[in-house]
C-alpha cells in the first residue's frame, strides 16, 4: 500500500528518501480522510525538511485545509498567514492570501475581506519590488488584480487587469486579463467606451488567434449595441 511504501521510505537511512517517504505518508492519510494524523505527519515533514521550500509551502497550505474540514478556522487562517510569510513568491502563498479574503467574503465579512485583501496586496507591493521581470512579479500583480475583486472593488480591480493588458501584452496573462477588465467595465463599471477599446485592442494585438477573432466578435457586438 502508499502507507506502507511511505514508511520503508522513511525508514531508508536516506534524507531525501525519507522526506519523500514523510510527504507521501502524509499525503497518502490526508486522501483517505484521516485529518488528525494527516496533520501530524505534514507538520514532522515541516520540522524536519524546513529547507525544501516548495515542498513546505504545500504541506502549510494543505494543513490549512485540513483545519478547515475540521471546522478550525483561526488554526486554518494562521497557517495559511505563515505559507505567505515565510514562502511569500509561491503560488501557494499567493493562493492562500486570496483565499482568507474569500473566506470572509463569502462569510459576509466584509470588513474582514477588506482587511485581508488591503494587507495582501501590500505584501505582494513588496514582492513586486524585489522581483522585477520575473515570473513571480506577473502572478503578484495577477493576484492583486484576484483581490480587488474578491472584495468587489470594481474600478481597483479594473486598474489592475488592464496595467496587466499593458504588461503583459504578447502573453495568455495579459490576453486573459484584457477579456476580464472589459467584461468589468462593460458588465459592473458600465463603461461601455473603455469595453470596446480594450475589445479593440485585442483584435489587433491578442497572443493568440482565437482571442483576436473572439476580441472581433466582441467588439462588433458592442458597436451595433451602440449604433
Amino acid at each position: 500500500s502508499a502507507l506502507s511504501y511511505a514508511v520503508w521510505l522513511e525508514q531508508s537511512g536516506r534524507r531525501p528518501l525519507a522526506a519523500r517517504g514523510l510527504l507521501l505518508r502524509a499525503r497518502a492519510l490526508d486522501a483517505r480522510g484521516d485529518l488528525a494524523p494527516a496533520l501530524d505527519a505534514y507538520q514532522a515533514f515541516l520540522e524536519r525538511f524546513p529547507q525544501m521550500d516548495a515542498l513546505c509551502a504545500g504541506a502549510l497550505g494543505r494543513r490549512g485545509a485540513l483545519f478547515e474540514k475540521q471546522g478550525r478556522w483561526e488554526l486554518a487562517r494562521t497557517e495559511y498567514h505563515t505559507l505567505a510569510a515565510r514562502f511569500p513568491a509561491t503560488r501557494e502563498a499567493m493562493d492562500a492570501l486570496l483565499h482568507v479574503a474569500a473566506y470572509y467574503a463569502a462569510a459576509r465579512d466584509s470588513a474582514a475581506a477588506r482587511s485581508e485583501a488591503r494587507a495582501g496586496i501590500e505584501r505582494l507591493d513588496g514582492l513586486i519590488r524585489l522581483y522585477r521581470n520575473t515570473e513571480v512579479e506577473a502572478m503578484a500583480r495577477r493576484t492583486q488584480a484576484d483581490l480587488h475583486l474578491t472584495v468587489a472593488d470594481w474600478p481597483a480591480g479594473f486598474r489592475s487587469l488592464s496595467e496587466l493588458w499593458a504588461r503583459y501584452r504578447t502573453t495568455p496573462l495579459g490576453e486573459a486579463a484584457a477579456f476580464r477588465a472589459a467584461g468589468l467595465a462593460e458588465e459592473r463599471l458600465n463603461d461601455r467606451e473603455s469595453a470596446l477599446r480594450l475589445y479593440r485592442e485585442l483584435a489587433e494585438d491578442a497572443p493568440s488567434e482565437r482571442g483576436r477573432a473572439r476580441a472581433r466578435a466582441y467588439a462588433g457586438r458592442l458597436a451595433r449595441a451602440e449604433g
